[in-house]
C-alpha cells in the first residue's frame, strides 16, 4: 500500500537475517543505533514509514511517532487480514541467525575501545566471520560495559568466536 516509505529502519541489534529477508523482497534497510529516537531520526531522514528495535518496540509512522505496543498489534491484525494470512504460518517464513551477546564488565570504555590489541582482534573476528556473520561492539550507554553481538548462520563458529573475542577482549581489560 505504499506505507514503506523508501524502506524499513532498524537498529544495529537487528538481525542480520532481517537484511537477508527484506533484500529478497526488494526491500530497502536503513541501520540506525540503538534506542526509539534513532529509529525515529532514521525513520525521518530516510523518509522510511516502518522502524523498530530487536526488544520489540515498533514505529509506524503514518500511526505514531513512539513504540505503541497496542498500535503495532492492531496494525499486525489489520495485516493479516488484508493478506489472508493465518498467523499460524508466519514463524515459518523468517530464520534468525542465531546470536549472543556477551558483556564484559569495563570501567574505561574510551581507552579498551582506543586500544590497538582491541581494534585487532575485532578485526580479526570480523575477518573470520565475513560473508557467514558479524561481530558488534559498542559500550553500553547506562552500565559500565562492552556489549560484544556476534551472530552467524553457523551456531559452532558463532559461539567460538563469542567465546574467543570475550576471552581476549577479557584479557585486555585485566
Amino acid at each position: 500500500k505504499g506505507l514503506l516509505g523508501s524502506g524499513l529502519t532498524a537498529t544495529v541489534m537487528s538481525n542480520l537475517a532481517l537484511d537477508e529477508h527484506l533484500s529478497h523482497e526488494n526491500i530497502k534497510l536503513f541501520r540506525c543505533p540503538v534506542g526509539d529516537r534513532y529509529v525515529l531520526k532514521t525513520m525521518v531522514e530516510e523518509n522510511s514509514g516502518l522502524g523498530g528495535e530487536q526488544s520489540g518496540h515498533v514505529i509506524i509512522k503514518s500511526y505514531t511517532s513512539t513504540g505503541d505496543g497496542l498500535c503495532t498489534g492492531f496494525v499486525f491484525l489489520k495485516a493479516l487480514s488484508d493478506l489472508g494470512e493465518d498467523i499460524r504460518y508466519l514463524v515459518d517464513r523468517f530464520d534468525r541467525y542465531p546470536q549472543i551477546l556477551r558483556n564484559i564488565v569495563v570501567h574505561d570504555k574510551k581507552i579498551l575501545l582506543e586500544n590497538p590489541g582491541f581494534m585487532s582482534i575485532v578485526e580479526e573476528a570480523s575477518r573470520i566471520l565475513e560473508g557467514k556473520g558479524r561481530i558488534f561492539i559498542r559500550p553500553s550507554g547506562t552500565e559500565p560495559l562492552i556489549r560484544i553481538l556476534v551472530e552467524a548462520k553457523d551456531r559452532n563458529l558463532m559461539e567460538s568466536i563469542s567465546e574467543s573475542v570475550v576471552k581476549e577482549i577479557s584479557s585486555l581489560v585485566g
